[in-house]
């Protein structure tokens, strides 16, 4: 590929054509190689624009965080060793009016 061919709609078209047959994770992930590049060719005044910020690209799904095993939890805790109980000195609070 010469460095002519950089040019928009021939990225564009190509990153049609690679989503055609792969999912948004793997398109995601060539997109930021292809973006570093033009990145650096461009720095390096080799291309007049990066073109992929006017290449589309897929949203990923958020995904939630996976939540800690009770079991888990419960060694995390013991390993913290005894808490304060409520209203002691440790909050500041008195059990008892002045």
């Amino acid at each position: 590929m010469a460095l002519a061919d950089i040019t928009i709609d021939i990225m564009r078209t190509a990153f049609a054509q690679y989503a055609k047959s792969h999912e948004a994770a793997s398109i995601q992930r060539c997109w930021s190689t292809w973006n570093v590049l033009c990145t650096f060719l461009y720095t390096g005044e080799l291309i007049g624009s990066n073109p992929m910020p006017m290449v589309g690209r897929p949203k990923l799904a958020k995904t939630l965080p996976k939540a800690l095993p009770a079991e888990s939890v419960a060694v995390l805790l013991g390993a913290l060793g005894p808490t304060p109980s409520r209203g002691g000195a440790a909050t500041g609070c008195s059990a008892t009016a002045p």
